[in-house]
């Protein structure tokens, strides 16, 4: 499985993920917003700047129990790359 091992805030509602396969890029996490009423919250961008690896290591994770699963990131990342 590969998993995100680092992430760093960069803007608005993106950030840098390194993932246990070393690609790396940025990820816009706005995705999530549409139609997945537990992630609204994170539109807050004040709370979406807590992101970060969560305690486990496995998911990308926020303040206030917000989190996304590895397989659902890594989706992501790759259609985003694809563009």
């Amino acid at each position: 499985m590969i998993i995100p091992v680092k992430v760093v805030y960069t803007s608005e509602y993106t950030a840098e993920v390194i993932f246990s396969n070393n690609e790396t890029g940025i990820i816009d996490f706005s995705f999530w917003f549409d139609g997945r009423r537990i992630y609204t919250p994170l539109k807050n961008k004040v709370l979406f700047k807590t992101i970060r690896i969560s305690e486990d290591g496995m998911c990308i994770e926020w303040a206030k129990d917000i989190d996304i699963s590895p397989e659902e990131i890594y989706n992501q990342f790759t259609k985003q790359k694809r563009g």
